[in-house]
């Protein structure tokens, strides 16, 4: 693709079709249910991390003494 892209063969679209995406109310349904795929996502995922294989790596994000968003983010560097 890389060559295509420097020869000027490939052909990207500059105008995009509008008319076929779903309307904001159609996306709402999937919205939702994405939501919830990603909390049940990322709570199996903190739990994994409470393995004793991996809880040496996960342990930090539980060493802030005062929860705020932001240590929710904090892990270990591995």
């Amino acid at each position: 693709f890389v060559a295509m892209f420097i020869s000027g063969t490939a052909k990207l679209p500059i105008v995009m079709d509008m008319s076929s995406w779903p309307s904001p109310l159609e996306m709402l349904p999937h919205l939702a249910i994405m939501m919830v795929v990603e909390d049940i996502y990322n709570f199996f995922a903190h739990w994994a991390f409470h393995h004793p294989l991996l809880y040496r790596f996960h342990k930090e994000h539980h060493e802030y003494k005062h929860p705020i968003p932001m240590s929710s983010w904090h892990f270990h560097y591995v």
